[in-house]
């Protein structure tokens, strides 16, 4: 466990329900904060054990921010988080928002809404997570950043296509939720983030395919990109998602870096799948920059 490098703490911005057909009324922007401010409050340094706070700070991310149908609304709600420690966002969760498409809604893409408000995002210093979009909605996004490496595009937790997944959590089989290889690459070259979720949704297990797609995005890692991390999701909470063993998150990430190992991959490379490469790209830890030397 000494090898993880910090903690990124993400949390719904949004109570919204959707059943596919109706969607029930958002709460307002005042909501979204009082929630916000309880989780943030909840889990600030001070209430976490010194073993694990020294050297480490956190990172607070939101799923989920599809209430604002202006732009100004999205603006405020945006200044507001900040100020409260968000430092990104999933901007897309659920489907027929004001935002684009979801996970759920293949072919649909990024409204003029959604595009001023990620810009919007970006100019903030934030980050992008495109888990949970389209295909579309993240070819359309990457194609919106363009060459701006000071904007930053992840995608937090999920899997690449496969073969051999049939899990009743992904819609669609797996062809919107997951990303296809080309497609994670792409977000790697950009300087992106892709973090792969060690779950019974994504993967079978800890070896062959899942080694396979971390030896790929590893291959694309270079000084000034992160590449590849290790989104848990719920893995390691849900009795029918977490593997065989991993009852706790600490669990899976002792049982992951055993068989990253045991598949071969160099301490340095394991170092960087379950720590570093995610602590440059949030700039989690106090030594940001002492760990890119680790990407030489």
């Amino acid at each position: 466990m000494g090898l993880l490098e910090g903690a990124l703490r993400v949390f719904f911005c949004e109570t919204l329900q959707s059943d596919g057909e109706t969607r029930s009324t958002p709460p307002g922007p005042d909501e979204h904060l009082v929630e916000v401010g309880r989780i943030r409050d909840t889990f600030m340094p001070p209430f976490v054990p010194d073993d694990w706070r020294r050297g480490v700070h956190f990172r607070y991310h939101v799923e989920g921010m599809e209430s604002c149908d202006r732009l100004d609304d999205a603006k405020w709600l945006i200044d507001r988080l900040h100020e409260m420690g968000v430092r990104g966002f999933n901007p897309i969760y659920h489907p027929d928002n004001p935002l684009g498409g979801c996970s759920k809604e293949s072919g649909k893409g990024l409204t003029e809404l959604g595009r001023r408000v990620f810009t919007y995002a970006w100019a903030k210093g934030w980050w992008v997570d495109t888990a949970h979009m389209s295909d579309t909605s993240i070819a359309e996004t990457l194609t919106l950043r363009g060459d701006r490496r000071d904007w930053k595009l992840c995608y937090t937790h999920g899997g690449i296509q496969h073969d051999g997944i049939d899990h009743s959590a992904l819609v669609n089989g797996n062809i919107e939720r997951c990303l296809t290889m080309d497609r994670a690459l792409e977000i790697v070259r950009a300087g992106g983030l892709v973090c792969l979720s060690p779950a019974k949704p994504f993967y079978p297990g800890f070896g062959g395919v899942f080694v396979d797609h971390v030896r790929a995005l590893l291959a694309e890692t270079r000084m000034h990109w992160c590449g590849v991390g290790i989104g848990t999701d719920y893995g390691g909470i849900l009795d029918d998602w977490r593997f065989d063993g991993c009852e706790t998150v600490g669990r899976l990430f002792e049982q992951l870096i055993v068989a990253l190992l045991g598949a071969g991959l160099t301490e340095l490379q394991v170092r960087r799948v379950v720590g570093a490469n995610a602590g440059i790209f949030f700039d989690l830890t106090e030594h940001s920059s002492s760990l890119a030397s680790l990407l030489l």
